[in-house]
């Protein structure tokens, strides 16, 4: 009887209370629970049915199908599809485990950290993929290897293709190689990392299928007998026939957009222009910089990404920008006799195994220290570094005065200058401009902003100095690089630049003004016409030089169109030299 009143008297909402109040300290929770086969049901009742479960996924299919997968067991579930919601919910209630898909690990890293903060008793789990628990196994893996079997086809295609143009082989599996790890580290969802990869590797077909033309005429003279047509093709036609999951149309309609919203074919700006477009065109044009078409690389790889930095949040997005340079900076700093190892010298009081200073030889900065202004003039003299970076206070007078020496009495007053200083306070900031700095940054200081914050500064301090093609021009031989494949790069970047060919002792000029077509001139015709003859010229040598102004404007049309109509009086040419 007495175990009977007992067992009777105990509340179940105290016990689960308790239960949950002690499961992350060192207490047995089997004394919480009465023995016998009630104390079972109890334990079984807590552990499923009262056992509140949190998931956290943001694709919708995913989500319901491991809502109502749990919901069936039994569990007391919500569904939250970003991480903020997610914490207001766990906040407005009770749960015990927070469930995360292992591809949002940084929502884990996020629930935990806010979780500690807050003392709130609640496990966070990761599953590795809720898909693979909704599935089961055998199909996933199934999904899986079809994925991998297509992506291996898409690339020996592309590698196929491109071998008719042997400059380009590789071009799309390195640009898709690059695109995927941004997609990844900017935790995209796996079937957009899928689509921006798939993309990557188509982004030149159409490039590709002029490219063709040739080897067709070649077929078609095997076969004269035979009415041949070269296979004409859109964009459109391939992806529709693909019938992939993925928007592949509208990313490679919109290759030519600038993040500014100058770009075509739509002006489109910022995040409105797809996702894949502002991973890929990057990263094409980053490639396209250092290929080896013309009489050498036409860029360094350290070049190539300063050029990239200077052309951030005009041409290019950012945040995309910063993940790209930090993934090749990376591969060049470990790659042999890297040219991308700028030396910094930083002047402070914090000896040389300063957090900031360790964060920035990571990245493969060469840094050198120094403790006071005398110091570090001598250190200036004697290992002459790229940039200084500056603390207010030191141990020996004050930053402004190694600032001073350098804007007035060093070899170098050009020199990046950046300060670096606890000191908040406006006068001190505006007193630092004024004196001719050139960053001012905070200490401590984040280390996405120190990285970011300093790349800028370099790339603005390489950009304005004389570059190779203000010197002494790029020259190369068009058989090499072609006009079009000029024009491309240069339009995509929103050059301005001059392009002087030689063909047989007869030369031609096209110039570009901010990416668009302006003028062109033979020996014969100006405007459209020269442009279309030179066209034509498939053999010559070309000279390439950045940043001179035509002497008029003779073409108004666009790019696009402009580039169309050559390229029908083009075949309309070949046909008529072949009857």
């Amino acid at each position: 009887m007495a175990n009977k009143d007992k067992t009777r008297d105990f509340n179940l909402d105290d016990l689960i209370r308790n239960y949950r109040g002690v499961e992350e300290q060192d207490v047995d929770t089997k004394d919480l629970i009465p023995s016998g086969p009630v104390g079972q049901d109890v334990s079984t009742f807590i552990m499923q049915h009262y056992d509140r479960v949190l998931i956290l996924e943001r694709n919708t299919s995913i989500g319901e199908a491991a809502y109502r997968l749990l919901k069936a067991e039994g569990y007391n579930v919500e569904w939250e599809m970003d991480r903020n919601s997610a914490l207001e919910t766990l906040k407005a209630e009770d749960f015990s485990t927070v469930l995360v898909s292992e591809g949002y690990g940084a929502d884990a890293l996020f629930i935990r950290d806010q979780i500690r903060q807050l003392g709130m008793p609640v496990n966070v789990r990761t599953f590795k993929d809720f898909g693979t628990v909704i599935l089961g196994h055998e199909e996933a893996d199934a999904v899986k290897k079809l994925r991998r079997a297509f992506h291996h086809l898409i690339d020996f295609t592309m590698r196929f293709l491109e071998s008719f143009h042997p400059p380009m082989v590789g071009h799309a599996r390195e640009v898709a190689r690059i695109a995927r790890e941004v997609a990844i580290r900017m935790e995209l969802l796996p079937d957009a990392v899928d689509g921006i990869t798939i993309s990557a590797y188509l982004h030149e077909m159409p490039e590709l299928q002029e490219r063709y033309k040739p080897f067709w005429k070649k077929t078609e003279d095997i076969f004269g007998d035979l009415e041949l047509a070269f296979p004409e093709w859109t964009v459109r036609d391939f992806t529709q026939a693909m019938q992939y999951p993925f928007p592949l149309e509208e990313t490679l309609q919109h290759m030519q957009e600038r993040f500014d919203g100058k770009g075509y074919p739509d002006g489109l700006e910022a995040e409105a222009i797809p996702i894949g477009c502002r991973i890929i065109a990057p990263i094409d044009i980053f490639m396209t910089m250092i290929s080896s078409t013309t009489s050498g690389p036409s860029m360094s790889r350290g070049e190539a990404l300063d050029q990239l930095i200077m052309d951030s949040g005009s041409a290019f997005d950012p945040t995309v920008v910063e993940i790209i340079v930090g993934i090749l900076k990376k591969e060049l700093t470990e790659g042999e006799g890297t040219e991308y190892r700028e030396t910094l010298l930083m002047v402070d009081s914090l000896g040389d195994d300063d957090l900031q200073k360790i964060q920035l030889r990571e990245e493969g900065y060469v840094v050198l220290s120094a403790s006071t202004p005398g110091t570090g003039i001598e250190k200036l003299n004697h290992d002459d570094p790229f940039m200084i970076i500056s603390d207010i206070d030191l141990s020996e007078g004050d930053g402004f005065q190694l600032l001073d020496f350098v804007r007035k009495k060093s070899s170098r007053p050009d020199m990046p200058f950046v300060i670096m200083s606890a000191r908040n306070d406006p006068n001190f900031i505006a007193k630092a401009f004024r004196a001719g700095a050139d960053d001012y940054l905070p200490r401590p200081c984040a280390k996405d902003m120190l990285l970011a914050r300093l790349a800028r500064t370099i790339a603005r301090a390489k950009g304005q100095r004389t570059t190779l093609a203000e010197r002494k021009g790029v020259t190369g031989s068009l058989k090499d690089l072609g006009i079009m494949e000029l024009i491309q790069v240069l339009g995509a970047g929103m050059k301005s630049a001059m392009i002087t060919i030689n063909h047989g002792g007869i030369e031609g000029r096209i110039a570009l003004s901010e990416g668009r077509i302006v003028y062109s001139k033979t020996e014969d015709h100006e405007g459209e016409d020269a442009f279309y003859t030179l066209l034509n010229w498939d053999e010559g040598e070309f000279n390439l030089h950045m940043n001179v102004q035509p002497p008029k404007e003779n073409i108004t049309m666009k790019n696009d169109m402009l580039l169309l109509e050559g390229f029908r009086r083009k075949d309309e040419h070949r046909r008529q030299s072949t009857e």
